[in-house]
């Protein structure tokens, strides 16, 4: 906590030093910072947006995920500025110079959630990594962004043990000159056939006019998607290796025993069953993903016993929200590693809640003239059961996103 107490007896001083926030042209790139940014979530959602990007600064530590960061900047931006190994030199330097000319409109990050997650040490902000939440809100009150953007664990808010610690990041913030809200999103709400649930804490200046409040900006929860719309029902090759394991044996014998006391069909296609299949335990559930994982994703662990295999990359960055066409067109052709690829895919913020958060965010921030269509909302509307082809059709073309903008 010494840390945030340190912050916190900063942030009016920062407040205080803040330009006045001038006119935003809405003919300009959105300008924004990242940071831990992977293969760019909140990028993405900008994008499908339609909306041009001006990557001002963006952070990422990982060597082979900084292809990807490299691949989908060049991929979505209109221009891109310096890519910092760690993040804290990127806040380092904002205590010298600001990335001028002109303001930030975004910043976004999604810190380490290791030290907050119930699959770690669950130390908080006394764990370094921890530590990396507080340096990026410094940077944030440094910078002074039109608005910001921030994700990590549910446990982050919802775990008594973080209370003190989380309560202090937003009391920072507020006094910094923002005003805040936060809300805990599961991604099977809205549009992704996956239990992924996170805390999202979104931000805008005092002095910036909102046609409506922050509270406004969260989403209305969607009808759930079977997970049957995400993957490719006609790829069925035999699991191969994994099934010769003594582990991949036992937790199929598990996976069939609670499937027949639940009276679930795990041949179902209609219904699709996902198992965890790592580790000595297996999760798994009835018509969408256990949470995807970074070593999950890597390992690629989660079967489909229907389809007699394991789900693939791109099925997996499917229920993260990926576009097709980036997938093919961008990350596969970037030069990463097959394990980086499912790492990050496990690290990264579902693009589709990120894109229905942002929408509503840009409007309220007048950075979007009109409320644009859901496209996730109105994807779902028109798939057709057993069928991911039509819904991810539909999905992508209604995205705005052209790769034809100026660069």
């Amino acid at each position: 906590m010494e840390h945030v107490a340190a912050l916190q007896s900063k942030a009016l001083d920062y407040k205080l030093k803040r330009q006045p926030l001038p006119p935003r042209d809405p003919a300009a790139p959105l300008r924004m910072t990242s940071d831990c940014t992977g293969y760019g979530s909140v990028m993405q959602a900008v994008a499908h947006l339609g909306l041009q990007i001006h990557c001002v600064q963006c952070s990422e530590v990982d060597e082979q995920k900084r292809i990807l960061t490299k691949a989908v900047r060049k991929f979505f931006c209109c221009e891109s500025g310096k890519l910092y190994y760690d993040l804290r030199d990127r806040v380092g330097d904002l205590q010298s110079q600001l990335p001028g000319p002109g303001v930030i409109d975004l910043h976004e990050g999604g810190y380490p959630c290791q030290s907050f997650s119930k699959q770690g040490l669950q130390r908080g902000g006394a764990d370094q990594r921890g530590q990396l939440l507080v340096h990026g809100v410094e940077g944030i009150l440094l910078n002074q962004p039109r608005l910001f953007f921030l994700e990590n664990v549910a446990d982050l808010a919802l775990n008594d043990k973080f209370k003190d610690f989380f309560q202090g990041i937003l009391a920072c913030l507020r006094q910094g000159g923002y005003h805040v809200s936060y809300q805990v999103i599961n991604a099977r709400d809205h549009g992704l056939a996956q239990q992924r649930e996170r805390v999202y804490i979104i931000g805008c200046r005092t002095d910036q006019s909102l046609r409506e409040n922050l509270t406004w900006v969260w989403p209305e929860k969607m009808t759930p998607i079977p997970a049957q719309h995400f993957l490719k029902m006609d790829v069925c090759p035999a699991v191969a290796q994994k099934r010769h394991s003594s582990v991949f044996k036992s937790n199929l014998k598990k996976a069939k025993a609670a499937c027949k006391a639940r009276g679930w069909d795990l041949r179902s296609k209609s219904n699709v069953i996902i198992v965890d299949m790592a580790g000595s335990s297996q999760n798994m559930q009835r018509g969408y993903f256990p949470t995807i994982t970074a070593s999950r994703g890597s390992n690629r662990d989660y079967l489909v016993p229907s389809l007699n295999r394991f789900a693939d990359l791109e099925e997996m960055s499917r229920v993260q929200g990926m576009d097709t066409r980036v997938w093919h067109e961008c990350l596969m052709t970037a030069g990463a590693s097959a394990s980086t690829l499912g790492h990050c895919i496990g690290n990264a913020m579902p693009i589709a809640t990120c894109e229905r958060i942002l929408a509503r965010l840009f409007y309220a921030a007048d950075i979007l003239p009109s409320l644009p269509d859901d496209r996730w909302l109105e994807a779902s509307r028109l798939a057709l059961p057993n069928n991911g082809d039509t819904f991810w059709a539909e999905a992508g073309r209604r995205s705005k996103f052209r790769r034809n903008l100026p660069r």
